[in-house]
This record gives structure tokens, sequence and C-alpha cells, in this order.
């Protein structure tokens, strides 16, 4: 999907980044300059809708434009009133959102302009009733600030930076995602006596996971050196049944999403998570087996698929995923070749732990 961006900047922010390397800028020097002044503030995006706890939607939230560069352009006609070109400092916005720049002043003040360079960043929008994630959305829309500065100054100039609102787009192509999630855990042989060393063996389970759905479209590259052309992400949530591990998804598309020969692409990851594991042991001089409730992380598991125009007939049938579990302590966990294990107990390491 092509998109086309625009550059929110002025000529000015732009010309003091591009003209620094001039040649008449050497008629400038700023070792006289010995005070300085300090620009200061914080910087935000706004992400878009976002889900709360409790269901709610909110639809513009803002949060800070974290390693993004605050620019300061200063002519050298206020250093100097007969040069040309400007001087640039930059400043990065950091945890708390807040960035600062200093700049050096002579004995006069200086008149400077600040703004923020574009940026990508994930954006989450509503539709069909849900939020859904984009990725790689240019930011580049906000207010230059003009400030003056003298020595030992500090002013303040804050930003929000929103992105470029692009035309409309109709999400009404319906295409269902399913499958199956199951995790590792022990499974028993019901034909078995209850005293037989194999009545327990590794296997799996339905599982009840929290799941991402992304699903990337992307127009194919005419010739080998052509540059990659746009991807649109789109990211939707789901859960796994926990009886059946089944889960089944509508995602909406865009309503050209098939035009121009696009690729789309869907994967299906699990999200890791901790949790109780219920881990079998067989002690041989009991000639039982031992249940033992160990704390284990179930690592993240995904599968892909290629999305086709069929699918929004047929349903996209995902491949199984199978959730592989660690234990977050092994030394203390029976029964897999650990000293504790004795002589009593045998050795069943099926997960290969």
């Amino acid at each position: 999907m092509k998109k086309t961006f625009l550059f929110a900047m002025s000529a000015l922010l732009l010309t003091g980044i591009f003209s620094s390397c001039e040649k008449k800028q050497s008629e400038l020097t700023l070792d006289d300059m010995k005070g300085v002044a300090k620009v200061t503030g914080t910087v935000k995006y706004n992400q878009g809708a976002t889900v709360q706890s409790d269901g709610s939607v909110i639809y513009d939230m803002t949060v800070p434009a974290v390693g993004q560069t605050v620019i300061v352009s200063v002519p050298n006609s206020s250093y100097a009133g007969d040069v040309s070109g400007n001087q640039t400092y930059t400043g990065t916005v950091n945890a708390q959102g807040v960035y600062e720049v200093s700049v050096p002043v002579g004995t006069k003040s200086v008149t400077a302009t600040v703004g923020v360079l574009p940026f990508h960043a994930m954006k989450y929008v509503e539709i069909a009733g849900g939020v859904v994630a984009l990725d790689s959305v240019l930011f580049n829309q906000f207010t230059e600030q003009t400030l003056t500065l003298e020595d030992k100054s500090v002013e303040t100039a804050d930003f929000e930076v929103t992105s470029k609102a692009e035309a409309e787009v109709e999400y009404n192509q319906a295409v269902t995602v399913q499958g199956i999630v199951n995790a590792q855990a022990w499974k028993r042989d019901s034909e078995l006596e209850l005293e037989d060393p194999n009545l327990w063996a590794g296997s799996s389970a339905a599982y009840s996971a929290g799941l991402v759905i992304e699903v990337r479209m992307a127009e194919p590259q005419q010739q080998a050196d052509e540059p990659q052309q746009q991807t649109m992400i789109l990211k939707y949530t789901a859960t796994s049944n926990a009886m059946t591990g089944e889960y089944s998804k509508v995602i909406m598309l865009p309503n050209n999403c098939w035009d121009g020969g696009r690729q789309i692409s869907v994967k299906v990851r699990t999200l890791p998570t901790t949790g109780l594991f219920t881990h079998r042991y067989y002690n041989i001089d009991e000639r039982q087996w031992k249940a033992q409730e160990i704390e284990v992380l179930y690592q993240e598991a995904s599968v892909s698929a290629t999305l086709t125009y069929d699918n929004t007939i047929v349903p996209l049938e995902m491949g199984d995923i199978l959730v592989k579990v660690k234990p977050l302590n092994r030394e203390e966990v029976l029964g897999i070749g650990n000293s504790a294990d004795g002589t009593s107990i045998v050795t069943n390491n099926d997960f290969n732990w």
C-alpha cells in the first residue's frame, strides 16, 4: 500500500539542517560566544486510540516521544548581521519526554526556531469496533516555536506531534483467521495401571493464550533493484479457548487490500507468560506417580500463513501452535536428573529441560 508523507518542518529549520555546511559559514566563528542559553521542554505524540483495562477507549492518547530529536535553529544573522545560513543545535527526548538543548550566545540576544525531526511510530486506530495498531506511521505535524535567547536564559518549548490526516480508508473486507494453540503438558494413558512407569508421558494439551494477530500488506517490487514499498501492518488481539485451544478472529481489511497484487501475510504469535505447571515424576520405591507444582515460563510461539482472496469466503486456517514451557528454577524440578532425585525417582525428562 503506497503512502505519501509530507514534511511539516518549515523552510527555516530545513535550511538550518542543510546549510550549516555552506562555505560562507566559515566567515562565522562562535569562539567569542561565551554565554549559553538553554531550551528545554517536553515532546509527546498522539498515539491514537487505546483500550483501558475496563474496556473503555481513549481516542487521543499522548505518550513521550522517547529518543526523538529536537532541533534549535539560529540564523547566523543573529550572531553577525552580514553572514547567511544557520547554526543548528540538537537534543534528544528522554524517557520522561523531556529534552534540553544548549545554545551559544554572545552579549546580545538571538532568535531561535525550535522544532522536532519527523519520526515513525506505532499508531492505534479504531476499526470495526476494535483498536488496531498501524506500524511505521509518520509523525511530522507540530507547531514550530520562535524564542528569544540570552545568556543564562532558560526558555521552554513544548510539543505535541501528530500524524498527517490521510484520506479516509474503509475497512469492510472481513476475513476470519482461526487455529489451535496447545502447550506442553503431561498426558495420562488411561489404558495403563496406576503403578505403570509409562502411565504418564510428555505430550501437549489445549492452552489459553493471549494472541497477537499481525497482518502485513506490502506492494510487490516490480524490479529487483526497486526500493522496498511501504508496508501496512495491522495488529489484532485474541485469546485461545482453555478447553479446546481453538481461536477464531474476524479481522477487517481495507476494501482495496487486493489491488495491485499486494502480498498479504498473517502471523499469529502467543504472548509469553509465567504460570503454574503440573509436573509428573515416578517414584520407583513407592511404585507410583507423583505431582509437583512448579513455576514455568510459557514461551512465545508463532505460526505464519499467506492470505489470499479465497479467504474472504473460507477462513484462513493457521497451523497449530505448540507453546513450550521452561521451569523458572530447574534445580527444584524432580525426575529430570537433578541431584535431589536420589535413587528412588526415575528420570523422565520428556521436555528436555
